[in-house]
């Protein structure tokens, strides 16, 4: 009755009608058929959201970036070589120091890697769940990744005891004022200036992150260019090179995409066929009362649509709740702050791609409508 009302207020074709009447009628099979769709392409759409959201990230990591290369000395060097790197390279440098380190806090000792770098674009680029970066380079203060707050229930405040060796009789109390969000496992950073006078180390450096102006090529030769160096890395060719593998795993979830597609369309087409096979009377009046090819397929194409269509209806607001999920288990132990992406395209992408090809679904069941006899099949109805 719902079918029929929607049919005169609308206007629909009556092949229209009886397609939206059988869909209605055969509630379970329907429920089923859209829970099951809805929820496999909200699944292939959460991981194409999440996929993206990762990828924004990293290129707005990128274009947040205010360094172009990083190099690497075989031996500390002095300020003569930094500011001969510098010139080289006709840009600016902030030189830093990798150590070992003690760390004594909340009961715990733990050896962790230690970054002593200056205050400038490297500290100011990095994402804080909390706190602050340093602002002077003999400020008492250090920065925790999220793994090592955790394990020594550190906050922002705490002390933690800083010794540059397990035997060192001196170390530094240091106050915790940010802790960073990021992949690394116990990592810490200080002051330049406080690191070098815990680890006697005054005015050396065993790396600089480099900015400069010039093309990436050019830089990366002139980086190399010193006797000191022992690895230059530019982060235009990191970043192209990251870039390309998240293209790579984009390629695979299409792919994904299109497999799925092609079960929805393989099981759409499957339930339409059983329907039609189970109804064949049912074709067999309408072809005797002189039903062409065209009104059969507005029936069978009404049936298969219908049902892609609620799948769908089902999936779009599903997606970005599985996606958000999804994200929040991949990212919450060091990207607790990412936001799980909107982007449009990807729900156009899958609907646009689904529509197109899920009436392709209606054909077995136009094949079966078409072919069958209707002499046959009111006998048969008559017999049973």
């Amino acid at each position: 009755r719902a079918a029929a009302r929607a049919g005169d207020w609308l206007r629909l074709p009556l092949g229209v009608v009886i397609g939206l009447t059988h869909v209605l009628r055969r509630r379970a099979v329907t429920l089923a058929a859209v829970l099951g769709l809805g929820a496999s392409l909200a699944i292939v759409m959460a991981f194409l959201l999440v996929q993206e959201t990762r990828r924004a990230e990293v290129e707005g990591h990128v274009r947040r970036m205010a360094l172009d290369a990083t190099v690497h000395f075989h031996e500390p060097v002095g300020t003569d070589v930094l500011e001969d790197l510098a010139r080289r390279t006709e840009g600016t440098v902030e030189p830093f120091f990798s150590q070992r380190a003690v760390l004594v806090a909340g009961g715990q000792q733990s050896v962790r890697r230690v970054l002593l770098i200056a205050p400038g674009a490297w500290v100011e680029q990095q994402r804080l769940v909390a706190g602050r970066p340093f602002r002077t380079p003999d400020e008492p203060v250090l920065l925790v990744d999220r793994w090592l707050a955790r394990t020594h229930g550190l906050a922002l405040g705490a002390r933690v005891a800083v010794f540059p060796s397990p035997d060192a009789p001196e170390g530094a109390e240091l106050e915790v004022v940010g802790i960073l969000e990021g992949v690394t496992q116990g990592f810490a950073v200080l002051p330049l200036g406080t690191g070098a006078a815990l680890y006697d180390v005054p005015g050396l450096a065993e790396g600089a992150h480099l900015r400069s102006s010039l093309p990436p090529d050019e830089l990366e030769q002139r980086a190399w260019a010193g006797p000191d160096v022992e690895a230059a890395f530019v982060l235009a060719r990191a970043a192209g090179e990251v870039q390309a593998i998240f293209a790579a795993t984009a390629a695979v979830l299409r792919a994904v995409l299109w497999m799925a597609l092609a079960v929805a369309l393989l099981f759409l087409a499957v339930l339409a066929g059983i329907d039609a096979a189970e109804r064949a009377p049912d074709f067999a009046v309408l072809r005797a009362l002189g039903w062409r090819t065209r009104g059969l397929a507005a029936v069978c194409m009404t049936e298969v649509l219908t049902r892609g269509t609620l799948a769908l209806a089902v999936a779009i607001p599903l997606a970005p709740v599985l996606g958000a999920l999804l994200l929040r288990r991949l990212a919450a132990a060091h990207f607790p702050t990412m936001q799980l992406a909107s982007e449009p395209w990807v729900y156009l992408l899958v609907g646009g791609a689904a529509l197109a090809t899920w009436p392709l679904g209606g054909l077995p069941a136009l094949r079966t409508a078409t072919r069958v006899s209707p002499a046959r099949a009111l006998r048969r109805l008559g017999t049973e």
